[in-house]
């Protein structure tokens, strides 16, 4: 039976991606087999994997191996493990294993090479979880509500698949390209930073954009006449964002506030005027994730607007006038960290 260092430092060394010696063979059954995690339904296993990498018995008879004493069915009783690995076996996604039992759960997101590394992964992982079971976890079929984890119980979760942490507060970094129309006069572009906390499926970004001039002539009578309008504004934004393998589909509300600049064009006095700008959003966005501190995101977003920016030139009319609502298109790479 490995001791709690070996299975540690073999957890470790898959973890970071070391190349780990081979698993010893399993030794003679003795008080309790593989076959013993089976009885009395204490543990409940499933593997979705392609078929060439292991069998749920192999995980079984892998845990057995690891685990640091033999496991007491009373003291397991109720505990599930799920394993998944997405892909096939020449080409492999992430390995997820996640051990809930009444008080806890754990969940471990493992980049793995080689397909017959999973067996002796996510028998690591779940031996390790087993290992820090507290003496006392009550049964499922109890009408008692669980106590809560003692001192050391392993419940903290990793990174998951898309590079965020489940339980701990993470932050990124993103800039965006701007597909605008309705804010300014026509159609035109712009760029947009944003930073974000974001936590489980929780996040919150504080953002900016800026709309660069576009020039209006509005009179027909004095056709060089009119304004260049920009635009820059700064908000809030949060968004519930559940993750689907390297996917994430977002929805999201923010508020945002700035000021539109409008400077005179072909006119005898060429002033510079300002006026406030604020709007409301909702947004839907798409995030690619194809390694854990890096992703590609999309985002399609309309405004209303609560305050409407409003130019005039003198002894000619208004210039312009911003409408009730506009649309934003955003395109960029966002890091995490």
């Amino acid at each position: 039976m490995s001791s709690p260092v070996t299975a540690v430092a073999l957890y470790l060394g898959w973890l970071y991606g070391a190349t780990a010696p081979a698993s010893p063979p399993a030794p003679p059954s003795t008080e309790v087999d593989a076959l013993d995690l089976q009885r009395d339904g204490a543990i409940a296993l499933s593997l979705r994997a392609p078929a060439e990498c292991g069998t749920e018995l192999a995980i079984r008879e892998a845990v057995d191996r690891f685990v640091t004493e033999p496991i007491d069915p009373k003291r397991s009783a109720g505990v599930i493990v799920d394993v998944s690995v997405d892909g096939t076996a020449t080409a492999l996604g992430p390995l997820t294993v996640r051990v809930t039992t009444p008080v806890s759960e754990v969940e471990r997101v493992v980049q793995v090479a080689r397909c017959e590394a999973i067996v002796d992964v996510a028998g690591v992982i779940i031996a390790v979880a087993l290992d820090h079971l507290p003496n006392d976890t009550p049964s499922t079929t109890s009408n008692s509500k669980p106590s809560q984890p003692s001192q050391g119980t392993f419940v903290s979760k990793a990174r998951d698949a898309a590079g965020r942490p489940s339980r701990r507060w993470g932050g990124s970094l993103r800039a965006d390209g701007v597909f605008e129309m309705g804010g300014l006069p026509g159609i035109g572009g712009g760029v947009a930073l944003a930073t974000g906390l974001h936590r489980g499926s929780a996040l919150v970004e504080l953002f900016g954009v800026y709309l660069p001039p576009r020039t209006v002539t509005p009179f027909a009578e004095y056709s060089r006449a009119g304004a260049s309008i920009q635009l820059g504004v700064a908000g809030l934004r949060g968004c519930y964002v559940p993750k689907i393998g390297k996917v994430e589909v977002s929805a999201c509300a923010a508020v945002e506030g700035g000021a539109m600049r409008a400077r005179g064009r072909g006119l005898v006095l060429e002033y510079t005027a300002h006026d406030a700008w604020a709007a409301v959003s909702i947004s839907a966005a798409l995030a690619w994730v194809p390694m854990r501190r890096f992703a590609i995101t999309v985002r399609a977003e309309g405004l209303a607007l609560l305050f409407r920016p409003r130019f005039l030139v003198a002894d000619l009319g208004q210039v312009f006038h911003a409408p009730r609502t506009a649309v934003r298109v955003y395109l960029g790479p966002e890091v995490r960290f």
